[in-house]
């Protein structure tokens, strides 16, 4: 007896071979369709990794950071034992350096946080898609 003259063989073929054709048709039609992986809700801008730098999008607005509110403390002491010690023209030179020195900070941090998040991006990308090779059972990964 052939498996399709069975019981069993008969309802595979009457009610879940049709099921499992229809399921691979929409697989094959899915495949074929070649959209972004991963749908944003809205448009993203051009300076969106800037704005949220800056603050502009407020992703989040109740960061608590207990070590930068004491870092500014002790800044704000010494700046302050400063100016009662320093010369009004050092004191000008002092702010010059200063203002120098927090612009560079704020270009390296803004650098860092797009590399950061550029990577970040990168690493999804990667994980999204197909590796160039696919190591077979039992070989080294090149």
């Amino acid at each position: 007896m052939q498996f399709y003259e069975t019981k069993i063989g008969n309802q595979f073929f009457t009610q879940h071979l049709p099921h499992l054709i229809t399921a691979l048709q929409k697989i094959a039609v899915a495949l074929e369709q070649h959209g972004p992986a991963l749908h944003l809700p809205s448009q993203v801008s051009s300076d969106y990794l800037r704005d949220l730098y800056y603050g502009n999008l407020e992703p989040d607005q109740h960061v608590y950071n207990e070590a930068i509110r004491r870092y500014t403390k002790e800044i704000i002491d010494l700046q302050s034992s400063l100016h009662q010690r320093l010369a009004p023209e050092d004191l000008e030179l002092m702010e010059t350096l200063e203002q120098t020195l927090d612009r560079r900070s704020c270009e390296e941090a803004e650098t860092a946080f797009e590399v950061g998040f550029q990577t970040a991006m990168q690493m999804m990308a990667a994980g999204l898609s197909i590796p160039a090779e696919t190591p077979k059972k039992g070989e080294d990964v090149k």
